[in-house]
C-alpha cells in the first residue's frame, strides 16, 4: 500500500485538504484522532499519564481532562517532552493497527494527517510527503 504523510504546522490546511482528499474516496487516518484514544481510560498509556502528572488531571468521569493536561504541558517543555515520550509511541502503535487493517483489506493508496511528521523524525515511513 501506498503510504502518504499531510503535513505541516496549525493554520496551513491538513483538515481542509484531507476533507478534499476523503471526498474523492481515499482514506485518510489521523494523528489527533490517535492522540485522543491514547488518552482514553481504555489506553494501555492512561496509567503512567496519570502516574506521571497525577490525579488532578482526571475529570469527574474519570478520563483525562485534557485542558488541565494542555496546561501543564504547554507551560513546560519538560513536562510536554515527558508526555510525548509515553503518548507518542502508543499513537505509533495505534497507527500501525489502523494502516495494516487498510493494507489487509486491499486498498492501495491511504494517507496519514500527522502535524509533527518532521519533528519525529518519521519521513521514511512514507511513500510520499505532502
Amino acid at each position: 500500500m501506498k503510504w502518504i504523510g499531510l503535513t505541516g504546522g496549525m493554520g496551513t490546511g491538513k483538515t481542509t485538504v484531507s476533507g478534499i482528499i476523503q471526498s474523492l474516496g481515499y482514506h485518510v487516518l489521523n494523528a489527533d484522532k490517535n492522540a485522543h484514544e491514547a488518552l482514553q481510560k481504555t489506553s494501555p498509556v492512561f496509567s503512567r499519564i496519570i502516574q506521571t502528572f497525577g490525579p488532578h488531571i482526571l475529570r469527574p468521569d474519570g478520563e483525562i481532562d485534557r485542558k488541565k493536561l494542555g496546561d501543564i504541558v504547554f507551560a513546560d517543555k519538560f513536562q510536554l517532552s515527558k508526555l510525548e515520550s509515553i503518548v507518542h509511541p502508543q499513537i505509533q502503535e495505534l497507527t500501525k493497527r489502523d494502516r495494516q487493517k487498510l493494507a489487509e483489506s486491499g486498498i492501495a493508496l491511504a494517507f496519514y494527517d500527522i502535524p509533527l511528521l518532521f519533528e519525529k523524525r518519521l519521513e521514511k515511513s512514507f511513500d510520499k510527503i505532502l
